[in-house]
């Protein structure tokens, strides 16, 4: 996940995402999925734990069955029966976390299978009191309510339970208008409720899922400008120290580790001569001309403080360090910024360089590394200036490799 992205999407993508309003209850595709991806499995273990509750509370409806419809209680055990095989395919389904089509129609599938079983007991049974079977329905659309069932599944679900409903009312017969009327209203008001409470619900989470992805881009980029130099644009010293942390304790095997500090040759004249303004805009062209010199991957460059950058290069030996080293200050001084307090003669901006490299096994000695190349600069101003040491292909070069314990300071 970058400072820049969240779940693949960028800061103008969820804005563009209404933070008040979502009256589809949908997402764009790609965020859709990461919310699929991020909350389907806590759904699944929560339907999953819920399943077995709904099953147990099927079986124990039977004492409702035993007093209403006392004639086909033994057809009432056998449907329990026969749908206990169902509930149990569709809980390990469920647990395992299927996709959300799959987890949610399973719900209103076997909510549908229970009405209809309802119904069927209702209607083939003799008994004076079995029109309270009716009552189970509202127990039911309530219960897709508890779940939580997404507002399009569940609106599926309340259709169908009153599709079912009102077949069943043909046969039935005997019902005084008013009777009819008011089961009706009763019915019909706890659907639209049930819908009501489901959409609002949904559309708060989502509401709230979103709020939470901004609130998480936000902090990426705090985060990402707490370890970027504002100056330069480059990473801070904050930012090599976690990355140098990182790799002392989580790399293993065998790992080629350079580092290059670089630091502006006489720069406190530069600044006393022209001002902290202009010597700003020196440090931007700089740093910008250290990033061009850097490969696309394996190099990262740092602004270590002040007027000195650090340049860290992963899979490189000590002679390519330098040869690296050499080329970003060749190109600074081609840059030929100009330098009118340049204490030496030079006309235009000029830098040292200090490299060291270690081969490192289980584990990388930042420390002693960059210390290392710390030395090494001290060496390379000690030698004039304008220059990378150890130079290139020179005995001397060797004295900059660091073993994987100890930091060697680069002898003269």
């Amino acid at each position: 996940m970058s400072s820049e992205t969240v779940l693949g999407m960028d800061e103008q993508q969820l804005n563009a995402v209404p933070t008040r309003f979502l009256p589809l209850l949908r997402f764009p595709p790609a965020l859709e999925a990461a919310y699929e991806q991020e909350t389907g499995p806590a759904r699944s273990r929560e339907l999953f734990w819920r399943g077995w509750l709904g099953l147990a509370l099927y079986f124990a409806m039977l004492l409702s069955d035993w007093y209403v419809t006392p004639d086909v209680f033994g057809t009432a055990l056998l449907f329990r029966l026969g749908m206990t095989p169902i509930v149990l395919v569709m809980l390990f389904i469920i647990w395992h976390n299927p996709p959300v089509v799959v987890r949610e129609s399973f719900l209103v599938v076997v909510m549908l299978l229970v009405a209809g079983s309802f119904l069927y007991l209702m209607l083939f049974s003799t008994a004076p009191t079995r029109e309270s079977q009716l009552h189970v329905l509202v127990l039911l659309v309530l219960f897709m309510a508890v779940q939580r069932v997404p507002f399009y599944y569940a609106l599926a679900g309340c259709l169908g339970v009153w599709a079912l409903y009102h077949l069943a009312l043909f046969p039935l017969g005997g019902l005084l208008p008013a009777e009819l009327v008011t089961d009706e209203i009763i019915f019909g008001g706890a659907v639209v409720l049930c819908l009501i409470a489901i959409y609002d619900f949904e559309r708060a989470t989502r509401l709230s899922y979103l709020t939470s992805l901004r609130e998480r881009l936000l902090n990426l980029r705090l985060i990402s400008l707490s370890r970027q130099d504002p100056l330069t644009g480059l990473a801070n010293r904050r930012a090599l120290e976690e990355i140098l942390g990182a790799m002392e304790i989580g790399r293993s095997g065998s790992i080629h580790l350079a580092v290059l500090m670089i630091d502006v040759d006489h720069f406190k004249f530069y600044n006393d001569s022209l001002g902290h303004q202009e010597g700003d805009v020196c440090l931007r062209r700089i740093s910008g001309i250290i990033r061009s010199e850097l490969r696309e991957r394996g190099d990262m460059a740092f602004r270590f403080g002040g007027e000195e950058f650090l340049i860290l290069l992963l899979g490189l030996d000590l002679p390519a360090a330098v040869a690296i080293g050499e080329r970003v200050r060749q190109a600074i001084e081609a840059a030929a910024i100009p330098h009118p307090a340049e204490p030496t003669g030079r006309t235009v901006v000029t830098v040292s360089v200090g490299a060291a490299a270690m081969i490192a096994d289980d584990g990388v000695n930042a420390a002693g590394l960059v210390a290392a190349a710390d030395a090494a600069l001290y060496e390379a101003k000690r030698n004039g200036r304008n220059l990378v040491y150890p130079p290139m292909g020179e005995g001397g070069a060797e004295q900059a490799v660091v073993s994987e314990n100890n930091a060697a300071a680069p002898g003269p």
